[in-house]
């Protein structure tokens, strides 16, 4: 089997929003365990500017 390796250069800046049931500082992004049982929420943010390789991520939205 042949190997290929592939350098892409990318970089980004913007924000990012997230919010659960969890206490304030959720311990799931700590590798603890969660404040009731399960962690629900949601994740959401904005490309202020960036790339991978030569595509633009300028602007979007997830």
């Amino acid at each position: 089997m042949e190997m290929y390796e592939m350098e892409n250069l990318w970089t980004l800046r913007g924000v990012e929003y997230a919010n659960c049931n969890c206490n304030y500082g959720c311990p799931c992004q700590f590798n603890s365990p969660t404040t009731h049982g399960n962690c629900q929420g949601v994740l959401s943010g904005h490309i202020e500017e960036g790339h991978f390789g030569n595509i633009q991520l300028d602007g979007l939205n997830w």
